[in-house]
């Protein structure tokens, strides 16, 4: 593999920089002290957030989450084509990566070995791939890809929005162990600033002590839903019409009181929640083109069609051959 050594020097920054700022950040690989993996859910329900109950209360019924794989050792990957997949940089998925076609536990597990990875330099963001196209019924997702400053420029302010996170509590979780729940995008924290926009009136905007390297839609919990540990790599979806797009990749959460999330003023003052950092995926749609279009095209596999035509040469090969071995021992029997 060529080795992009720009993007390694950038993701020792961004290292760099995470150190510094550990007070106010945690990246989701590692455990926030006093809190255990699992996502947290208010009001939560194994029939209403757990996939594979395959209960019709499902949260994300008639939403295909097929295209969410899970690792053995419980990190995620999400389809954006045939044979790519998104990750996180600090949390990626390696190894072999499996997949359901839909939220039957019982169903039919499918395993892809991954055969490379590119960084988009600068971010947390990682394009994985496959050296062979996933099964068909594997979705498949589009992404935001709007040009965005501010959160009311993605569109999907106030729209119910989908975070994924792992069912264990306490130690990695498997394909099975995916859980479903909502929130909605509350801020932004732009690239190259080091303020966390408040929408809303009497909101006051948070400023951290050093600037984001990317682009991130922050999530607040807020009698909804907070990922953890664990649970970095995996998508933010939002629903277009019955059709799931992806809006980001887990990153980081932040804790209180480092983390005001103000949007709101109170009787009794200022709001402290925890939240969830997303790396955006639009505003970096050029970088992943640019590493899937350096990543091997899928190998394809033979057609049925292909398949029947090679087998029936073979049978008439066969056959011919048969014929061949009975002419000759005739000839054989009459001289």
């Amino acid at each position: 593999m060529n080795y992009n050594y720009e993007s390694i020097l950038r993701l020792s920054s961004i290292f760099i920089k995470i150190y510094h700022m550990r007070k106010l950040i945690f990246p989701l690989i590692s455990l926030v002290p006093g809190v255990s993996s699992g996502i947290i859910v208010a009001n939560y329900s194994s029939f209403v957030n757990d996939r594979f109950e395959n209960d019709p209360s499902f949260v994300g019924a008639g939403l295909d989450f097929s295209g969410v794989g899970r690792t053995t050792n419980g990190r995620w990957g999400a389809m954006i084509g045939d044979n790519y997949f998104v990750t996180a940089i600090h949390f990626p998925a390696t190894g072999n990566i499996q997949f359901l076609t839909n939220n039957n536990p019982s169903g039919a597990i499918f395993q892809y070995t991954v055969a490379g990875s590119f960084n988009v330099s600068g971010t947390d963001i990682q394009t994985g791939y496959f050296n062979e196209a996933v099964e068909p019924s594997i979705a498949r997702y589009t992404y935001n890809t709007n040009n965005a400053n501010a959160l009311a420029d993605l569109g999907i302010a106030g729209t119910t929005l989908y975070l994924n996170g792992d069912r264990i509590a306490g130690s990695a979780g498997t394909i099975l162990d995916h859980v479903v729940a909502v929130n909605q995008a509350e801020s932004w924290f732009e690239e190259g600033t080091d303020v966390i926009q408040v929408p809303g009136s009497g909101g006051i905007n948070n400023t951290f002590s050093n600037d984001a390297d990317f682009d991130q839609i922050v999530m607040f919990e807020n009698s909804e839903s907070q990922l953890q540990s664990g649970d970095s790599g995996s998508p933010l979806f939002s629903n277009q019409g019955a059709s799931l797009r992806m809006e980001g990749i887990a990153w980081a959460v932040v804790l209180p009181p480092e983390f005001t999330g103000n949007f709101d003023t109170t009787a009794s003052g200022l709001e402290q929640r925890s939240g969830t950092l997303y790396g955006y995926l639009g505003s970096y749609d050029t970088d992943i083109q640019n590493v899937i279009s350096n990543a091997s095209a899928p190998i394809p596999e033979p057609s049925g069609l292909a398949l029947g035509k090679f087998g029936l040469l073979a049978g008439m090969g066969v056959l011919l051959a048969g014929m061949g071995v009975l002419f000759l021992r005739l000839l054989i029997s009459t001289t």
